[in-house]
């Protein structure tokens, strides 16, 4: 693969990536889940559903997770964030 493709790739990817993380930002949100203030209560949250509210569970655990092993919380939550959008590009990028 020459240079000139490369660099296209690249510049697609990172792009990507910052499109991922703000998305995944603004869903966690959504989710009353917020990197640096007070989290929202689940039951406060009438708007989601059963399913969002299973997977708010384990985004709160993973977060609580990383707060354990001595991250502050808006570190854990970044690190969340980084994590799922990788994980995205990745699946994407798999087809």
């Amino acid at each position: 693969m020459d240079k000139q493709t490369k660099t296209r790739i690249k510049s697609l990817v990172l792009a990507l990536r910052d499109e991922f993380e703000k998305e995944i930002e603004n869903r966690l949100n959504n989710m009353g889940i917020y990197p640096d203030k007070e989290w929202k209560d689940g039951r406060s949250l009438p708007h989601l559903s059963k399913d969002e509210l299973d997977k708010r569970k384990r985004v709160a655990a993973f977060i609580k997770r990383e707060e354990k092993l001595g991250f502050s919380r808006k570190k854990a939550t970044s690190e969340f964030i980084r994590e799922a959008s990788y994980t995205w590009i990745n699946r994407l990028l798999g087809l």
